[in-house]
């Protein structure tokens, strides 16, 4: 089943404007006095900066990857108990917790790559 992602557009605020006005002009000054500064270096400086001056942003991924792994361990102890009284587990159940545990992993590391 595919269910399309929708992200909804936002307008930038004038001080996001303004202050992305100044970051460009601060990036064209830096390379015109620095030749070798390449597109990367400026990919990673604004990541750098992004980091720096946000540091909720890494508190969140953390906190999502501690909330992610919480339910996890919480939805396979309630799997385990639930068989408990069955006798031995199946493996339809092993499977389903290995595949939630693949798809809340591959989660955290979209979310971490796209910001």
């Amino acid at each position: 089943m595919f269910v399309p992602v929708i992200i909804p557009t936002q307008d930038a605020s004038p001080h996001a404007q303004e202050l992305g006005r100044r970051i460009a002009v601060l990036i064209r000054d830096y390379r015109l006095q620095h030749q070798d500064a390449s597109s990367t270096d400026v990919h990673f400086a604004l990541r750098i900066a992004a980091r720096e001056a946000g540091g909720l942003a890494r508190r969140r991924q953390v906190l999502m990857l501690v909330a992610s792994l919480t339910a996890l361990l919480l939805g396979v102890g309630v799997a385990f108990l639930a068989q408990a009284g069955r006798g031995e587990i199946e493996v339809p159940m092993v499977l389903v917790t290995g595949l939630i545990l693949v798809v809340v992993v591959a989660v955290i590391v979209l979310k971490s790559r796209i910001g």
